[in-house]
């Protein structure tokens, strides 16, 4: 047993060294202390709140058109004549043009 090392370990806590913690021992020390309140401090707020509200108002004057262009049905219809003409499959022609096979269907069902 030569390899068991059997002699007690004692840890001991390294002490910290003394800081005002609390503002009131801050004060009797004469240390100047400024103290701001935190905005929502202690509260289950958010401080972005009125964040939302700006963004709303944003997004209400925007004039621009989000609309999603979609696929033609003469698009769609050539598509799949094209691939059908070369005799492929959709999953075929999906690794042909390194696409999904799922886009494909989207085209030909003119989504």
């Amino acid at each position: 047993m030569d390899h068991q090392d059997l002699k007690p370990v004692i840890w001991h806590k390294t002490e910290k060294k003394t800081k005002p913690k609390d503002i009131h021992e801050a004060r009797k020390l004469g240390i100047d202390v400024e103290v701001e309140k935190k905005y929502f401090g202690g509260k289950n707020k958010s401080s972005k709140g009125n964040l939302i509200i700006e963004n709303k108002a944003k997004i209400e004057q925007e004039t621009e058109n989000f609309k999603i262009d979609r696929v033609t049905p003469a698009f769609s219809r050539a598509l799949q004549q094209a691939r059908i003409s070369k005799k492929l499959t959709q999953a075929q022609l999906a690794r042909l043009v390194n696409e999904s096979e799922s886009v494909i269907k989207e085209y030909e069902n003119f989504c």
